[in-house]
């Protein structure tokens, strides 16, 4: 579901989807304010970052936002539904480069 942020937001309001894909770069409203919106009002949904920022920054605010997890876009087309698939069974899911980046910090 492509959408712009306000109404990603709306939809997964409506929808109650199980899984969304979202960008930390949004027209209007930042993936990682969405994100946060999406789990105040449908706690159940799984989020993916799906994004080409590989900044710790967007990393650490996706994942306290409520995003289950962080792949950026030079992943392979394939990966991606595997990628949903495994956050749909609960799965947590972060890129490996950006995982060391998440241990280094803790």
């Amino acid at each position: 579901m492509i959408a712009r942020t306000r109404s990603a937001v709306e939809l997964a309001d409506r929808l109650t989807p199980d899984v969304v894909l979202m960008d930390v770069r949004m027209p209007r409203r930042s993936g990682i304010e969405a994100t946060r919106a999406i789990k105040a009002s449908v706690p159940s949904t799984r989020i993916i970052m799906l994004t080409v920022s590989d900044e710790e920054e967007d990393l650490f605010e996706a994942i306290k936002a409520g995003a289950t997890g962080y792949l950026l876009k030079n992943v392979q087309l394939d990966e991606v539904p595997q990628a949903v698939r495994g956050v749909h069974e609960g799965q947590s899911l972060i890129n490996p480069a950006m995982a060391a980046k998440l241990i280094s910090e803790f």
